[in-house]
């Protein structure tokens, strides 16, 4: 896919570094903040087994695993074999919004 912004909230968009395909299992990329993040599915060579696993709970749970990654970015695990735009935004947007609390 071609690295046009993909909208993650209403004030902020994610666009990756590259030209990416479903396939790849590791896309870097910028918030439209100019933050760099780092997004891998759980076949990513550089997950652990025990990764995987707190990846996929955390995923049902509403949050995302959160690793360093192995430069400054950081690195946001998705439990899933392929990255979609949606999914991308989804996790771009569980990790920004992770201490958020909403009440009635």
């Amino acid at each position: 896919m071609d690295p046009h912004p993909l909208t993650v909230t209403t004030t902020v968009s994610f666009r990756t570094h590259d030209t990416w395909t479903p396939t790849d299992t590791t896309l870097t990329g910028v918030l439209s903040d100019g933050r760099e993040v780092q997004v891998v599915t759980h076949n990513d060579h550089t997950v652990g087994p025990g990764e995987r696993i707190i990846a996929h709970r955390a995923w049902l749970e509403g949050r995302l695993l959160v690793t360093p990654g192995r430069a400054a970015p950081p690195r946001l695990v998705v439990p899933l074999d392929e990255l979609t735009e949606r999914s991308l935004a989804e996790a771009v947007r569980r990790w920004l919004l992770h201490d958020v609390r909403l009440t009635a």
